[in-house]
């Protein structure tokens, strides 16, 4: 997995999913979050079994692949970068990040731990007019 994203994009992305994704290290895949990483849409996803959430990732992506990436210490480490971020990996357990002159390298798990995206009901539509509320 090869791709370039700006720091605003994922700071952006990885804050929306800092209240998902777990603290607690009852399972350590809930302390990571789901990278899939293509060519025709990119997309970031979290859970903590209960509640779950995808973000669209705008990336410019060179390989494509799906990777658990640590969120918080990747929110860290993109809180500090400045201009693109360089996200590289070639297995499933390391994540190269660099923007810059800094780089950074994270162990990741596979992403065969993380748990599949929840299948929904078709949803009912309600309409209800404002003032009714």
């Amino acid at each position: 997995m090869k791709l370039k994203v700006t720091r605003d994009e994922l700071l952006e992305r990885l804050s929306n999913i800092q209240n998902v994704v777990e603290k607690r290290n009852t399972m350590p895949v809930l302390s990571h979050f789901l990278l899939d990483a293509r060519t025709d849409g990119s997309r970031i996803t979290a859970t903590d079994i209960e509640t779950a959430i995808r973000e669209p990732l705008a990336a410019e992506v060179e390989t494509e692949g799906v990777l658990c990436i640590p969120a918080r210490k990747l929110f860290e480490i993109v809180k500090e970068l400045e201009g693109d971020v360089a996200l590289d990996s070639e297995d499933s357990q390391w994540l190269n990040v660099s923007s810059g002159k800094s780089s950074f390298r994270l162990a990741c798990l596979a992403p065969e731990e993380f748990p599949s995206w929840p299948q929904m009901e078709e949803a009912v539509e309600v309409k209800l007019k404002p003032d009714v509320l």
